[in-house]
């Protein structure tokens, strides 16, 4: 899958959350490098230098680190490193605006999509959007973010049926799963259970103390 499907998903304004910095700084410099590619006004709005001091070299020196009024006013993509203020977000006026933050709890801010990724294994990465319910891994390639191909079958009819069970009532036990996906999907309750243990195996749920949570988040 193309990485294309990145900057769909991205859309104008986004909040990207990771609480693995090597993580964050990395998926950043694929975004900002993307970015700069297409020959407008890239600026950074940073506080501290715990994200920016990671940017790769050829990132530096085609950013441009300004003052938030300055980059919300005059450059068309406007990227906050660790900077959650729900109001200053709301009234920046670049015409493309993306926060990159290790902070798991940040403020609800109307407008912005809210991504969470985190390191699966060595290599290989998660990415929810648990406003559509989106589920993706992916890897780097040569600074790229490649997608891997999506679920399919009762695995990903499985995966969708109790991310949105979770959405509407919350953490979930491994009984309320065996039985959500027994009715939803019409499968017996043992290959219900062994839906859920490929599922924990391959590291797209986690179980702990019985009780089931997105393994990205």
């Amino acid at each position: 899958m193309s990485s294309e499907f990145l900057w769909q998903l991205l859309g104008n304004r986004s909040i990207i959350v990771s609480t693995s910095i090597n993580t964050l700084i990395k998926l950043a410099n694929a975004i900002i490098l993307k970015l700069t590619h297409s020959g407008e006004r890239v600026c950074v709005v940073t506080e501290t230098t715990q994200l920016a001091r990671y940017l790769t070299i050829e990132v530096l020196n085609k950013v441009e680190f300004t003052d938030p009024e300055t980059a919300c006013k005059e450059c068309t993509y406007t990227i906050f490193l660790e900077i959650i203020q729900p109001r200053l977000l709301r009234t920046c006026k670049s015409e493309n605006t993306y926060v990159f933050t290790t902070k798991l709890k940040t403020p609800r801010t109307p407008g912005y999509t809210r991504i969470y990724v985190k390191n699966i294994t060595n290599g290989e990465y998660s990415l929810i959007e648990p406003k559509t319910g989106i589920y993706m891994r992916f890897t780097f390639k040569e600074g790229n973010i490649v997608f891997q191909e999506q679920l399919s079958g009762f695995y990903k009819k499985a995966l969708d049926v109790l991310m949105n069970s979770m959405s509407t009532y919350g953490e979930i036990s491994v009984k309320d799963a065996i039985r959500i996906i027994v009715h939803e999907l019409g499968v017996e309750r043992g290959y219900a259970r062994r839906i859920l243990e490929w599922l924990a195996r391959h590291r797209y749920i986690r179980v702990v103390k019985g009780k089931i949570t997105i393994a990205s988040i």
